[in-house]
């Protein structure tokens, strides 16, 4: 078992007050999660896991999810607040004082999925050559290619279908780069 430790916030007087030494056996507590409040209306898989929060427990608390699921849940709930940890930077200068809660870097959640998938297509796109010209290999999955096999007419069809696909990514403005200067 995984001991975290949940950072539980308790607001007393209008001061918040963050006790780091309470131990949870394994991941956050379900009081904690009950008065937690979402920041905004955005529907996302964290807000629809946090409006189902008691179902998910009840599942878990039955053992009819695993611990790394419910982890993950737990976590995408959680994402970018203070409940998970935060650095505190300060200006020199001025005192200034700035909170950045942290992530869950998890590729279940939305947010941070989308970051890290970013990050992957930049990091492919700066291997790749730049040029006119991609070959793309299309494949028959496993399942589907005994009906090729019995009818080769429907390879036909295929290519069809690819071409459609590639020239509705090429033409589509989203999928094209911007060319102005």
């Amino acid at each position: 078992m995984i001991i975290a430790f949940l950072y539980c916030i308790i607001i007393l007087g209008g001061v918040l007050m963050i006790d780091l030494s309470t131990p949870d056996t394994l991941l956050y507590d379900s009081a904690v999660l009950s008065s937690y409040i979402r920041k905004n209306t955005k529907e996302s898989f964290g807000y629809i896991f946090f409006d189902n929060i008691d179902y998910i427990t009840k599942l878990y608390n039955d053992n009819r999810m695993r611990d790394v699921t419910y982890k993950n849940i737990l976590d995408t709930i959680l994402c970018g607040s203070v409940y998970l940890g935060f650095d505190t930077y300060e200006c020199p200068d001025c005192g200034f004082e700035t909170t950045i809660p942290h992530t869950c870097k998890s590729r279940f959640c939305s947010k941070c999925a989308a970051k890290s998938a970013k990050q992957r297509s930049i990091s492919i796109s700066a291997m790749t050559f730049s040029c006119k010209h991609r070959h793309i290999v299309f494949t028959v999955a496993q399942e589907l290619r005994d009906y090729f096999i019995r009818d080769r007419s429907l390879l036909d069809l295929l290519f069809i279908a690819s071409r459609n696909t590639i020239s509705a990514l090429a033409n589509d403005a989203k999928f094209r780069k911007n060319k102005r200067l």
